[in-house]
């Protein structure tokens, strides 16, 4: 009997360009909604949107055929549905005219025959992402090609021409070159009239200047009104750069990493990437759990609540952090914030070239969401697969070199995104070695990080218990009394030791970490943690 074929594994045909325009003229027509109203006169989406369109696999840009206008319309249907705008022909209309400076005339006569290939009952989404499919078959099919003049040329080794060739694969979504291009007067008038400019409105309105660190320190004191009373040491990440932060074994990488991002998500209102390549993802969130929710981790896992009973009070709390968790609006500590996305993945085993891929996915659906900036987090590299031959220092100092320039090119398209306004930064974490602070295996690594941070911790010989008003100790969700660490622990007293700052200053900030809680605490001039406030 003959061995039947995996229907996966089929050969298909890359569509024509001519049949990919006619699709995109279909799924447009019947993204564009008729004009519908609620009880109280409200201009709304209708159902039928909410229900059938995942906007994750519809491209809003890059597409390899002369469509410019109807990526511009895309990239408004994109931006209206993340900001619940009904994308009717009025708003396409105004939001092409005012975003994209074109005339009327011109609007009516591209947009026009575009609405009538409208259908009664279509499959939106099996059209969106057949549509995704096909872009990504055509280039990579322009990639191959070019991919082969690459290894028939007569430079460098053959391993280094199969690294370029693969690099150049895994990206056959970009096509041009991103990186700015600039005469002196013209990137000094962008300097100056472009960015600061922004950055300025952008403070002023309450927002930050760039993802931040967080702790006393490393921010800015100010004044009521906004001016410098003392600068911090890192006072934000700025935008174009990767951070590195190296720590021994259980020290604390994977804490810090999902502090940081949710700080930054939730509070700074950044879109958040954290990319984890050892911890699962349901670790993270039990660590996520016993931070705000003050659960022991081990509770969360070992069988003892049921979240489904109504009658439990735990599983009552649980269930109603789920319900906070997907409000874009994020209560914390009394404040109240407009969040960013936070998307944790599991990347275990994922090379650089796949890693960098993803990330320029994500920058570019947060840029055509409207984002205030991207942050990346990368726990950790010594997980990340070699892709080059060499000893383990070059080899990590290839991953580390090909993830900073893919930050560099996705910063400067979400900066253009955003007018300046919001760019893409890198927290990546490295593990050290065994004596010293350097990374471990490479310290190459530091060539490639515009900022070196080395968290610092001992073994604890005493108990702390966390104490507050009136020296009573704490107790958590159970009624357990709560320690910052126990003897055996590694303290939760921890030095962030600022090693490399290309241009900010070289300090030391002092935090404390409640460890068995996941959380993290500034400390006053004394080192007493202030325990009233985590974010």
């Amino acid at each position: 009997m003959a061995k039947q074929k995996n229907p996966f594994y089929q050969p298909q045909q890359v569509p024509t360009d001519e049949a990919v325009r006619s699709g995109f003229h279909s799924l447009i027509a019947n993204l564009i909604t008729l004009p519908q109203q609620d009880d109280q006169g409200n201009e709304i989406i209708p159902e039928f949107w909410d229900r059938s369109i995942e906007m994750k696999h519809i491209p809003v840009e890059k597409f390899p055929w002369d469509m410019d206008f109807e990526a511009k319309v895309m990239a408004l249907i994109y931006q209206h549905s993340v900001n619940d705008i009904p994308p009717t022909v009025p708003n396409l209309k105004s939001g092409l005219h005012v975003q994209y400076n074109m005339p009327v005339e011109e609007i009516e006569h591209k947009l026009t025959p575009i609405i009538e290939q409208r259908t009664v009952f279509p499959d939106v989404t099996g059209l969106s992402y057949w549509l995704y499919q096909s872009i990504m078959a055509s280039n990579f099919d322009v990639a191959l090609d070019e991919a082969r003049g690459i290894l028939r040329n007569p430079y460098g080794t053959i391993q280094e021409r199969q690294n370029q060739a693969f690099q150049h694969i895994t990206e056959a979504v970009e096509f041009e070159d991103d990186l700015s291009e600039m005469e002196y007067a013209e990137a000094l008038e962008d300097l100056i009239s472009g960015r600061m400019v922004k950055t300025y409105e952008t403070v002023r309105a309450g927002g930050w200047a760039g993802p931040s660190l967080k702790f006393r320190g490393f921010t800015d004191i100010l004044a009521h009104d906004g001016t410098i009373i003392s600068r911090g040491a890192v006072p934000f990440l700025r935008w174009g750069n990767t951070s590195l932060v190296t720590a021994k074994t259980g020290r604390g990488k994977t804490l810090f990493g999902g502090y940081w991002a949710e700080y930054n998500a939730w509070v700074g209102g950044y879109d958040v990437l954290y990319l984890h390549t050892e911890t699962p993802t349901h670790q993270i969130m039990q660590r996520s759990v016993a931070r705000h929710l003050l659960y022991p981790k081990d509770l969360l896992e070992s069988g003892q609540i049921d979240p489904r009973d109504p009658d439990n009070p735990h599983a009552k709390k649980l269930r109603k952090f789920i319900g906070w968790s997907k409000s874009k609006k994020k209560k914390l500590e009394g404040k109240e914030y407009d969040g960013g996305e936070l998307l944790y993945k599991h990347i275990a085993g994922w090379n650089v070239f796949r890693i960098a891929n993803f990330i320029a996915t994500f920058a570019r659906r947060a840029a055509a969401r409207g984002t205030k900036g991207v942050l990346v987090i990368v726990d950790y590299y010594n997980n990340i697969p070699a892709h080059s031959q060499g000893n383990t220092a070059d080899q990590l100092g290839q991953i580390a070199l090909t993830l900073r320039n893919a930050i560099m090119r996705e910063n400067a398209k979400v900066m253009r995104a955003t007018d300046g306004a919001g760019g893409v930064h890198a927290i990546v974490f490295a593990q050290e070695a065994t004596q010293g602070d350097t990374p471990y295996g490479s310290t190459q690594i530091l060539q490639y990080s515009q900022l070196h941070i080395s968290i610092e911790r001992e073994e604890a010989t005493l108990d702390l218990p966390v104490t507050g008003n009136g020296a009573k100790q704490e107790n958590d969700a159970i009624g357990q009394p709560r320690f910052f660490h126990q003897t055996g622990d590694y303290s939760g007293r921890t030095k962030l030791r600022i090693l490399k700052a290309n241009e900010d200053k070289r300090r030391t900030i002092e935090v404390m970490v409640e460890n068995a809680m996941s959380r993290i605490y500034d400390v006053d001039r004394n080192g007493n943690p202030l325990i009233d406030a985590m974010f």
